[in-house]
């Protein structure tokens, strides 16, 4: 339990930082050209959902079918499947901003159709790539024992 506990938090901090710092950035091109604001609570709200969701997909060996292969391939396997997890929480979030915002879902739909498709499609391929390592270092983790990168990152 404590194990878990201890790479939800690492999962969350890494992930939300991403999340945050991508929202940051994307408000300050939307600003920039008038556009509109973010929020910052979905940043968090989507990094906390990930991250229980790469434990459970740990848990029940989501993705473990190319154990056995090399780790690029793992890693991109992984970040693949997780970026389609991405997707459905990125869609279920512009569903959920509709409903706040008063629109019905033909409305939300249609926004999303208009334009929204584009930035869904960006946000999912820069994940894909910070997925590569993310992944990368977990299997790592995995296959050079239990602490010994914990070690190696953080003990002398």
């Amino acid at each position: 339990m404590k194990r878990e506990l201890t790479l939800f938090a690492s999962y969350f901090i890494f992930l939300s930082s991403f999340f945050l710092v991508f929202t940051f950035y994307r408000g300050l091109i939307l600003k920039e050209y008038h556009l509109g604001s973010v929020t910052y609570s979905m940043a968090l709200i989507q990094a906390l959902i990930l991250s229980k969701t790469i434990l459970l997909g740990q848990r029940f060996h989501i993705g473990d079918r190319l154990k056995n292969k090399p780790l690029l391939l793992t890693s991109l396997y992984k970040a693949l499947l997780f970026c389609l997890f991405v997707l459905v929480t990125i869609v279920i979030e512009k569903f959920v901003e509709g409903y706040f915002m008063g629109h019905s879902y033909q409305q939300t739909i249609q926004k999303f159709l208009e334009g929204g498709f584009y930035e869904v499609f960006g946000r999912i391929a820069v994940m894909f790539f910070v997925f590569i390592p993310f992944f990368a270092f977990i299997e790592l983790a995995e296959r050079s024992g239990k602490d010994s990168l914990y070690e190696l990152f953080w003990k002398k």
